[in-house]
């Protein structure tokens, strides 16, 4: 995975907004027709995040025009998030917005890492 980065500064999300932030990223997701979104509970099982949301797009430019929509309406809500990688083949990128990991995924990709089994 051919790694990007930017916005250094992650988002600093409180215990109280977490639930909301995780909320409106899911909704975000959907209304940009995002495939299968999980939302997955870290809590107890690691100290990196608390919650981990993974979601499909339907081909690379989806992926891609999904991570870049979702930075913009985090960044509209305060929220800079890091990003990690590839914009141009849009197989995979991950977004750190503090407590919250958001992985975007090419369908294929997603099967290949299967990162759901890694923490259900």
């Amino acid at each position: 995975m051919t790694s990007t980065k930017t916005n250094p500064t992650p988002c600093k999300t409180t215990s109280k907004k977490q639930p909301a932030l995780t909320k409106f990223i899911v909704e975000h997701l959907e209304s940009g027709k995002a495939i299968d979104v999980k939302v997955i509970s870290l809590k107890g099982k690691t100290s990196m995040a608390e919650t981990l949301i993974i979601a499909s797009g339907t081909s690379g430019r989806h992926v891609s025009s999904l991570a870049h929509h979702l930075k913009e309406a985090l960044k509209k809500q305060g929220c800079s998030p890091t990003v990690d990688g590839s914009w141009n083949d849009g197989h995979w990128i991950a977004l750190d917005a503090g407590n919250i990991l958001i992985h975007l995924f090419h369908p294929e990709t997603r099967m290949v890492y299967d990162l759901e089994s890694l923490w259900i």
